[in-house]
């Protein structure tokens, strides 16, 4: 099945992403382009959950073989709008206080140059 969002910047800083009769409400700094970065992000990152652990790693070093087509496909048809709902849930979590956040193991992390000494 295939759900259609509408999304509308009302303000700078707050998106309404219409589906069917439920409204959803993100807040993002940057406005609609950070929003819908952030959407196509979750959908590729979900693309890649379901390559192995040496297939992620290749992909920090090397570009990313993922099909645009799929990735648009995630985009459009809403399931990239779920993803950053279940995205926004799980940062609600932690409650972060600083950006970018990073939690290993339920610890999160002040992000620094040595938080890529960290092994993932």
């Amino acid at each position: 099945m295939v759900i259609s969002y509408a999304i509308y910047l009302i303000q700078p800083y707050w998106i309404f992403i219409l589906s069917f009769a439920i409204v959803y409400t993100l807040l993002v700094t940057h406005g609609s382009s950070e929003c819908l970065g952030n959407i196509v992000q979750d959908c590729a990152l979900d693309l890649m959950r379901k390559e192995s652990d040496k297939k992620k790693v290749e992909y920090c070093v090397e570009k990313s073989k993922l099909p645009p087509k799929t990735v648009e496909d995630c985009v459009l048809t809403g399931k990239g709008v779920d993803l950053q709902l279940h995205s926004e849930y799980h940062t609600s979590l932690v409650s972060p206080s600083f950006v970018p956040t990073v939690t290993i193991g339920g610890t999160m992390l002040k992000w620094t140059s040595s938080a890529l000494s960290v092994p993932c």
